[in-house]
């Protein structure tokens, strides 16, 4: 009888252990590799291509990033990143439905599938890669100082900038960038809801600088006709290039297949002809 209790817990044991190592193991899709090459244990897929082709459109998150993402003078949403979209939802058989949203909620907006993706001068880095999935990089960025030009012999450098105040866009990569400086970290700081709005604190000289998309404040601040022509980019680097993506949900099916068009798009000169008209072709990186 003894031998027989013996023979049953045995097995029990070995089938405990066959599951566990089954769970551990996953459903065999293993690692995969991210948008830089680099291994990491595969999400679980996330089939979003197949409702976005039922519902016959794609909700884009943005926000107003004059020149990627902003109205024409009958409300149209224009600029690269939009006119971009829409290109790859005409190979996609959708409309492209474009989406306001508070930029510091962005991943909230995403996950909580109000919006099917994130196009808007979307910066990738690690902390949010850990929380959606990134198309390859098809733009080249970095953060910049913007100021006043009635204060261009006060502020000449970073060190000179010791004592200002500073505002960003709430949640962007500027705001970080201000955080994660020695020199700034502890500056009178003001987050604002949009990129836009923080060029209109330093032009209204309610703060003392600006850290944002060198793609929008050099555009802006160069524009004829602008009215930040008042204000000028700061020759202060404060962080390294940065890199443009589109954001999908964490183990979209959507990010693979956009990703095929994208690389369709750069093949026949398409992405090249939207860049050049927005003054951006040299901002442009080869969709690997």
């Amino acid at each position: 009888m003894k031998k027989k209790i013996s023979i049953v817990i045995c097995l029990v044991l070995a089938a405990v252990t066959v599951f566990t190592l089954t769970s551990c193991l996953g459903n065999g899709d293993g690692d995969t590799k991210t948008t830089d090459g680099s291994s990491t244990t595969a999400a679980p897929v996330v089939k979003d291509l197949e409702n976005i082709l039922a519902n016959k459109k794609l909700v884009i998150g943005i926000t107003d990033f004059e020149p990627m993402d902003y109205q024409d003078a009958n409300g149209k949403w224009i600029g690269f990143d939009a006119e971009l979209a829409e290109k790859v939802c005409e190979k996609l058989g959708v409309t492209a439905e474009f989406k306001l949203i508070i930029w510091d909620k962005n991943i909230i907006e995403l996950n909580g599938k109000t919006i099917d993706c994130i196009w808007n001068g979307f910066t990738i880095d690690e902390d949010r890669a850990a929380n959606v999935t990134f198309s390859k990089e098809y733009m080249i960025n970095r953060q910049a100082i913007v100021i006043h030009k009635d204060n261009a012999e006060k502020f000449t450098d970073i060190a000179s900038l010791n004592d200002a105040s500073f505002t960003a866009e709430k949640g962007s990569a500027g705001e970080k960038a201000i955080k994660a400086n020695a020199t700034l970290k502890d500056n009178k700081y003001v987050g604002v809801n949009g990129q836009i709005d923080a060029l209109k604190e330093v032009l209204s000289k309610t703060s003392d600088a600006a850290v944002l998309d060198y793609t929008m404040g050099a555009y802006l601040v160069n524009k004829e006709g602008s009215d930040f022509a008042k204000l000028m980019v700061l020759d202060a680097e404060i962080t390294a290039k940065e890199y443009y993506g589109i954001g999908f949900r964490k183990g979209s099916d959507l990010a693979d297949k956009v990703n095929g068009i994208l690389k369709e798009l750069e093949a026949d000169g398409t992405i090249k002809a939207i860049a050049e008209k927005y003054g951006l072709a040299d901002s442009l990186v080869k969709i690997k």
